[in-house]
């Protein structure tokens, strides 16, 4: 813990009047020291303060010396959960504590600062506790907190403290995974994995159909040899396709593409779907696997799966992408033939997002499933800002409806689903937008 404090008055820092505490016991110094001169009895005051002060000084100051300060927090917490979190300052002086403010930053929470006014007493050798609650609506991830200040005075408060404790705290805030409607998933032909989509062809499963006659090159594993010594010629078991469906999402992590900040940015609005798409096809006993511009994460399945998401969506940032190839094209190889896509980008008027979705349009032919879902944060970002900056996003949205009349009825065209997410201050409501006609 590194600790650090500085002094400060009342005339520089808090109190801008020219009259107050300091130039008043200033005045009363210079006029009774003039008053000295034709009374020695006067003297006594400015002899007095020339003692008293200097003493109240060293006190205040050994008091900053001697005062320690801890949080009390939980490590982990749930987006949208309110967590307390304690302060605990123990006075380690011979002095008591009196009247100072406590301030505290928690970057978790949208409403960072928080300021309190402690007028009670802290006696020598003392603990003093001090509580408050903070909504964890910032967006997933590590969460830090800042410098924790304190200001201590004096009695009088003419000499004033401020002490700071560098605290390395944090808080690692997990997602919340949101519910969305049913999203009309389809079964993977290739795979071989029982599930819950029914395909319009036979093959090999776990579910029995019946039998038919034998034709050369059926498997002799699926011969029914007990039948086929009743009816005199060969018949073969034939099994339903009743299989799950391979899922990949494609999160294009471009940090020339997204925009905003903590909750509110394309990012944070990219990982909570893509999470609530993860852990409702899971359930459903769906492979998923997850391809950024910098990380691939495996075909996986079940709760345990779920549980490694959790912990993986907070550590998906923007990154530089350095790859000449566009993101889609570069990772069509990785994509399991006639399986389920979903293509999560930013939405913006470049030919990085242009071409992408046109790389997109070449897996038609691959028989697979493919949905975009695309951020728009431009609108956002043009309600937030003002001046020059909020002619550029203007003239980006404006650049934004041109392009998407023409992509939306050309994705359309060829089958692939194309939803759009606005960032919203109710990021709940996003699940609307999954409705499906």
């Amino acid at each position: 813990m590194d600790k650090d404090y500085t002094i400060l008055s009342d005339f520089y820092y808090r109190n801008y009047q020219i009259f107050n505490r300091v130039t008043f016991l200033t005045l009363l110094f210079i006029c009774s020291s003039i008053l000295g001169l034709y009374r020695n009895v006067f003297f006594a005051i400015p002899i007095s303060m020339l003692v008293f002060f200097p003493c109240l000084y060293f006190i205040t100051k050994t008091l900053a010396k001697q005062l320690d300060a801890k949080r009390i927090y939980p490590k982990e917490a749930r987006e949208g959960e309110k967590i307390k979190i304690s302060i605990n300052i123990s006075n380690k002086s011979f002095f008591s504590l009196h009247h100072f403010f406590v301030t505290d930053i928690f970057h978790g929470s949208s409403n960072k600062i928080e300021k309190n006014y402690m007028s009670g007493v802290v006696g020598s050798y003392r603990l003093f506790v001090s509580t408050y609650e903070k909504v964890c609506d910032a967006g997933m991830g590590k969460k830090d907190f800042g410098p924790l200040v304190l200001l201590i005075s004096d009695h009088l408060g003419i000499f004033e403290f401020r002490i700071l404790f560098e605290l390395n705290d944090c808080v690692m805030v997990l997602p919340s995974i949101e519910q969305i409607p049913e999203l009309p998933i389809e079964g993977t032909r290739s795979s071989l994995k029982p599930g819950h989509y029914d395909l319009p062809l036979k093959g090999r499963s776990i579910t029995f159909h019946g039998v038919r006659d034998y034709t050369p090159g059926d498997p002799l594993s699926h011969i029914h040899w007990k039948l086929s010594v009743h009816r005199g010629q060969l018949v073969v078991k034939e099994f339903e396709k009743t299989v799950n469906s391979q899922i990949t999402l494609l999160m294009n992590m471009s940090d020339k593409l997204h925009m905003g900040q903590g909750s509110e940015s394309t990012w944070e609005y990219m990982r909570d779907i893509a999470l609530s798409i993860s852990d409702q096809q899971l359930e459903r006993s769906n492979n998923i696997q997850i391809i950024t511009n910098k990380r691939v994460v495996p075909f996986g399945e079940g709760k345990d799966f779920v549980q490694y998401l959790e912990l993986l969506m907070p550590d998906l940032h923007p990154e530089q992408d350095k790859y000449s190839e566009y993101f889609v094209q570069r990772n069509i190889n990785r994509i399991p033939y006639a399986s389920t896509i979903f293509y999560f980008t930013p939405i913006l008027p470049d030919k990085s997002f242009t071409q992408n979705l046109m790389d997109l349009k070449g897996l038609t032919s691959t028989h697979c499933q493919i949905f975009v879902i695309a951020i728009d944060g431009l609108s956002y970002m043009a309600s937030i800002t003002t001046g020059d900056q909020k002619n550029f996003f203007l003239n980006l949205e404006k650049e934004k409806n041109q392009l998407l009349k023409q992509l939306t009825l050309d994705l359309r065209n060829h089958n692939i689903d194309f939803t759009i997410i606005p960032i919203i201050k109710n990021r709940k409501e996003y699940k609307e937008s999954f409705k499906h006609e």
